[in-house]
């Protein structure tokens, strides 16, 4: 790793704990972490930022999930460690409170990387009408963590009224029962109008 430039926070930083935190998983041992894409230059961007902020360079694997995908994984407790402190979270993300952390809610230039890497993974685009479109995003938890899963769409949304752009009430639709652990989730969503 090289010296005391990971410690520094920068663009390159929130763009990389967005992409944890929304396409990524970091190990609840904190040995490691990695995110899932389908589109690789998704995954070689992460690839890029990575080797170019820590020095470090990691593994592809084959995805997992619906339809085909790659894993990029990174194996370094240190790093791993460093994104926990900043406010990543660890394991589970359905399972587990987080929020958007306090650095990048108090940095407008670090929230608009944050919110450009959090719509780029978790974010989709529909037809309204013939002059509008819709972006929505999504994030999903467990039942009982519904309130913090709210919390967390209201801090996005106050980001992105930093920067003018108005948002819909955040929504809760049906999720699924996992059948690895029966644990019965939803999703919490909430959409932008564009002209």
């Amino acid at each position: 790793m090289q010296g005391k430039e990971i410690y520094k926070i920068d663009r390159d930083l929130a763009k990389l704990v967005s992409f944890v935190t929304f396409d990524g998983h970091l190990h609840k041992d904190l040995k490691g972490f990695y995110i899932v894409s389908k589109k690789r230059k998704v995954l070689k961007e992460f690839e890029i930022l990575i080797k170019n902020k820590f020095g470090v360079n990691g593994v592809y694997e084959e995805g997992t999930g619906y339809g085909e995908s790659l894993k990029y994984r990174i194996f370094n407790s240190k790093i791993s460690r460093f994104l926990y402190d900043l406010g990543v979270p660890k394991g589970d993300k359905m399972l587990v409170k987080f929020d958007v952390p306090n650095w990048i809610k108090d940095d407008k230039n670090l929230a608009k990387e944050y919110l450009k890497y959090a719509f780029y993974c978790e974010g989709s685009k529909f037809k309204k009408s013939k002059n509008t479109d819709t972006i929505r995003i999504n994030t999903n938890k467990s039942e009982d963590l519904i309130e913090n899963g709210l919390e967390f769409m209201e801090s996005i949304k106050k980001l992105l009224n930093k920067f003018d752009i108005d948002t819909t009430n955040s929504w809760i639709i049906k999720g699924n029962t996992r059948k690895k652990d029966g644990k019965t989730t939803k999703v919490i969503r909430f959409s932008i109008s564009v002209k």
